[in-house]
C-alpha cells in the first residue's frame, strides 16, 4: 500500500495518480445518477429518494457472525444483513468512548478537530467550534427527509436534529453490583421489559405506520454497552462451561513500558475466579438479544411497502475488550477498542453485497449517505465518503484511519499496521498480517523505523484542546460527583436506620 502524506484536517487528503482520478469521476457520475432521481424533496418530497434505517449499537465489538470475532457468538439476524450489506471488515472508530464517538460520526468531525476525546467532552451545541454544526440528520431534514429516532444516537437529544425522538424506558432497575465493569448476569423479567425491546418496537411501529417518504429513522440500542444484563433464557444459551475465552496473553504488557507484570493480576482476579468466563456469558448473551432487536426492524422493514426503496446502515461506536490486552471496558487505542462493526445494505441502488477489507472510520458515514441519497454535498467534513467501496470493495483507500482518545494519543490504522503514538512520545506498532492480536510490539525494531515515518505523517502536528478539561466541563464533573457522593452517603443513613 502507497501512503499519502496529509496535512492537518483528515479529509484534507489529496491524491491525484490516474487510478483515483478515475475513481473520484465514478463517484461523481454515480452522485449524479441518484441526484437526477432525488429531485430536492423540500417542495413536497420525492418518494424516489431512498430511505435510511440507521441502526446504532452500544459497544458491540467484533463478536459477530459476519466477523468472526468470537467462536460461541450467536447473531443471525445481523448475519442475514450482512449477507446482503457490502460489510467494512476493517471499520474503526473517531474515539474509543461512546460521546466522542457519536459526536464525531454525528458531524463527520474528528476530535483532533473538535477537542471531543473522552466522555466528559460534554453536549456539542455547547463547544464553540460545534454548536452551530449541521447534524447528519438535520442535513437529511433540511433536504426534505422526516427524520425520528429513539434510543442510544447520540448522548443528548439535539432537538435540532429530529422531527421526533421517541421516548421509551424499562419498567425493572438492574441489580446491584460490585463495580463497573464487573456486573453481569441473567434477568428473571421478559424481554418485553427490556429497553432495548421497546425501542425496536417504537421502530417497528414507526415503519408499519406509514412514515412519509422519505425518511431517515433512527434506532439506537444500549446494549451490550455495561451491564452486562439480559433475559436469562439469551444467557442460558452460552453454558459457562462450554465458553471459549478470548486469546489472552499474561505477558502481553511485557514490551509496553510501564506496564510490565500486569499478566499475574489479571490472573488472579479474572482466571482464577471464573469472572472471565462470566463475563463472556454475559457479553454473549447481552449481543444475542440485542441481534434479536435487530431482527425485529429487519423484518418490518421486509414486509413494508419500504422494502425496495430504504438503505439499512448498522453501526457500533467503537469495540470492547473483554479480556484481550489483559483488560475489561473500552478507552483503548488497540484493536479491541477501535474496531466497530460497520454494514451498508442498498441492493436497490445497485450496492452488490460483498466485503471490504480496507480501513474505514464512523466519520466516513455522513458523506457515504450523502452520496448514496444524492444530497447536496457538505465542506468541512473531515469524513470521507466509502461510495468507491461500496461500488468496488476491492478499491484501496488512500490514508489511514485515525482513533484519538486525548490529544496527541492517536493510533492509526491501516490493512496491515496499527501504529500508536501516546502522549508521552512512546509508540507501539503491530503488524496484523502477522500478529492480529496486537501482541508483539515492533517499534523499537529498526527494521520498522520507515513504517513508523510514513505513518506518523497522518498524525496532525495541531490537535484541538481537549474540552474536558474546560472550566465548564470540570465543573459540571464535580457537580456530577458531589451528587453522586450525597446520594450514596444517603443510601448509607437509610440501611444504618
Amino acid at each position: 500500500m502507497k501512503i499519502y502524506p496529509a496535512p492537518h484536517r483528515l479529509a484534507n487528503v489529496l491524491f491525484f495518480e490516474s487510478r483515483y482520478f478515475r475513481l473520484a469521476l465514478a463517484v461523481v457520475f454515480l452522485t449524479m445518477t441518484f441526484a437526477d432521481a432525488s429531485v430536492d424533496a423540500k417542495e413536497g418530497g420525492n418518494p424516489q429518494r431512498p430511505n435510511v434505517l440507521f441502526i446504532a449499537i452500544d459497544d458491540l465489538n467484533d463478536w459477530v457472525g459476519f466477523l468472526n470475532g468470537n467462536p460461541n457468538v450467536q447473531t443471525p439476524n445481523m448475519d442475514r444483513l450482512a449477507a446482503r450489506s457490502v460489510v467494512f471488515t476493517n471499520a474503526q472508530c473517531p474515539a474509543p468512548a461512546c460521546v466522542p464517538s457519536r459526536n464525531a460520526m454525528f458531524t463527520s468531525l474528528h476530535p483532533t478537530t473538535t477537542g471531543m476525546y473522552t466522555n466528559g467532552c460534554g453536549n456539542f451545541r455547547k463547544a464553540e467550534i460545534t454548536k452551530e454544526a449541521v447534524t447528519l440528520p438535520q442535513h437529511f431534514m433540511q433536504n426534505g427527509y422526516r427524520a425520528e429516532g429513539v434510543g442510544k444516537i447520540t448522548h443528548s437529544t439535539d432537538t435540532a436534529s429530529w422531527h421526533e425522538f421517541g421516548k421509551v424506558t424499562a419498567e425493572k432497575h438492574l441489580p446491584n453490583h460490585e463495580g463497573y465493569w464487573q456486573h453481569w448476569g441473567m434477568l428473571d423479567v421478559e424481554k418485553e421489559e427490556m429497553v432495548d425491546w421497546k425501542r425496536a418496537q417504537w421502530t417497528v411501529g414507526r415503519i408499519k405506520k406509514g412514515l412519509p417518504e422519505p425518511f431517515f429513522l433512527a434506532c439506537g440500542f444500549h446494549l451490550p454497552h455495561v451491564d452486562w444484563h439480559a433475559p436469562k433464557a439469551y444467557l442460558e444459551k452460552f453454558p459457562v462451561d462450554e465458553i471459549e475465552l478470548p486469546p489472552i496473553n499474561l505477558d502481553d504488557y511485557d514490551d509496553i513500558p510501564g506496564r510490565e507484570n500486569s499478566g499475574e493480576l489479571f490472573k488472579k482476579r479474572y482466571l482464577d475466579t471464573g469472572k472471565a468466563k462470566q463475563a463472556v456469558q454475559g457479553y454473549l448473551g447481552c449481543i444475542h438479544f440485542v441481534d434479536e432487536c435487530v431482527g425485529q426492524l429487519v423484518d418490518a422493514l421486509d414486509d413494508s411497502q419500504f422494502k425496495d426503496n430504504t438503505i439499512i446502515v448498522l453501526w457500533s461506536d467503537h469495540g470492547m475488550h473483554v479480556g484481550e490486552k489483559l483488560r475489561y471496558g473500552k478507552f483503548a487505542l488497540w484493536e479491541e477498542s477501535a474496531h466497530a462493526p460497520l454494514l451498508f445494505s442498498a441492493p436497490s441502488l445497485g450496492i452488490e453485497p460483498g466485503r471490504c477489507d480496507e480501513v474505514a472510520n464512523l466519520i466516513d458515514i455522513y458523506p457515504t449517505l450523502i452520496d448514496l441519497c444524492g444530497l447536496p454535498k457538505r465542506d468541512g467534513l473531515d469524513g470521507i465518503s466509502l461510495m468507491p467501496q461500496l461500488q468496488d470493495p476491492t478499491t484501496e483507500r488512500a490514508s489511514p484511519s485515525m482513533t484519538s482518545n486525548r490529544q496527541y494519543q492517536n493510533t492509526l490504522r491501516t490493512k496491515r499496521w496499527r501504529y500508536i503514538r501516546s502522549q508521552d512520545g512512546s509508540d507501539e506498532l503491530y503488524d496484523h498480517d502477522h500478529d492480529p492480536n496486537e501482541w508483539r510490539n515492533l517499534a523499537d525494531n529498526p527494521e520498522y523505523a520507515s513504517v513508523i515515518k510514513e505513518l506518523s505523517a497522518f498524525i496532525p502536528i495541531e490537535q484541538a484542546m481537549d474540552l474536558a478539561n474546560s472550566p465548564e466541563n470540570v465543573a459540571r464533573r464535580e457537580a456530577s460527583q458531589k451528587k453522586q457522593r450525597e446520594k450514596k452517603q444517603t443510601v448509607k443513613k437509610g440501611k444504618s436506620k
